[in-house]
């Protein structure tokens, strides 16, 4: 077996294992050390499980849908898409989404998903939730419908979670407003180049206070943002929305604070 393969070999079963960033280091290993344009999609797959979008664009962009065989080629289409739809661009993902024929139920589920994500962003809600329940149907297993909050609900939410903080996380989360949106917005996915993600569930915004100096007329307030549509989709109900609400707001609060692991575990965050 060559060095290829068995790289090849490991990033399918890190992929199978659902371990990104091993996945990701074995994908770079992998384009240094072949050339078969099947190792090449394979690795773009790592790579953009790993969150290494814009280089996982750049190798399915080099690779030649002659030098694949149809399924390969049709896997080629549906990572560009996924590439696209990650960079902020769902109007250019959902038309590769779309272009491509669905092989099974499963296949199709998957597929619905990733359409409905698309078209969320694009605005269309409805359509969205359409999408989102025939993949459900296609998949329950795999693709449970996601649980459905309203602003107001989801406001509330916050307010639970975070009378639940210990003091000091309640001071700091006064000094910030936070601020329930449906979606992170494609200008910032835009503008981010990938490192805000459009299924993020939440983001700060501003200087952590470990960097802040109060003579810089320039800096911007800072604020926490909380996607509601996202965090939908990542909880079956309410008890788990509550805790997805909770990590999400810790972890903003953490880059809020600008601590280290260290401290987030002293004040309660871990």
């Amino acid at each position: 077996m060559s060095k290829g393969e068995e790289l090849a070999a490991s990033l399918y079963e890190a992929l199978e294992n659902s371990e990104p960033e091993v996945a990701a280091e074995l994908a770079v290993e992998l384009l240094a050390h072949s050339r078969d344009p099947e190792h090449r999609l394979l690795a773009a797959t790592g790579l953009l499980e790993g969150g290494e979008t814009e280089r996982a664009l750049g190798v399915l962009e080099a690779l030649s849908n002659g030098d694949l065989d149809e399924e390969q080629a049709e896997l080629r289409t549906l990572r560009l898409g996924e590439c696209r739809y990650n960079l902020g661009e769902p109007q250019t993902a959902l038309a590769l989404l779309e272009s491509v024929p669905t092989r099974d139920s499963k296949d199709k589920g998957e597929r619905k998903w990733w359409i409905g994500l698309c078209h969320d962003h694009l605005g269309d809600r409805v359509q969205a939730d359409l999408c989102f329940r025939e993949a459900s149907q296609l998949d329950p297993v795999g693709l449970p419908p996601p649980a459905s909050i309203t602003p107001h609900e989801a406001a509330a939410l916050v307010d639970d979670v975070v009378r639940q903080f210990p003091a000091p996380l309640r001071r700091a989360i006064e000094e910030i407003p936070v601020v329930i949106d449906d979606l992170p917005p494609l200008a910032v996915i835009r503008s981010s180049g990938g490192a805000v993600h459009p299924d993020t569930l939440g983001l700060y915004t501003g200087v952590s206070l470990s960097e802040r100096s109060h003579l810089d007329p320039s800096m911007l307030p800072s604020m926490i943002q909380i996607f509601r549509r996202n965090l939908e989709r990542f909880a079956l109900d309410r008890e788990e929305l509550e805790e997805e609400i909770r990590i999400t707001l810790l972890h903003e609060i953490g880059h809020h604070l600008g601590l280290d692991e260290g401290g987030v575990d002293a004040l309660g965050l871990g």
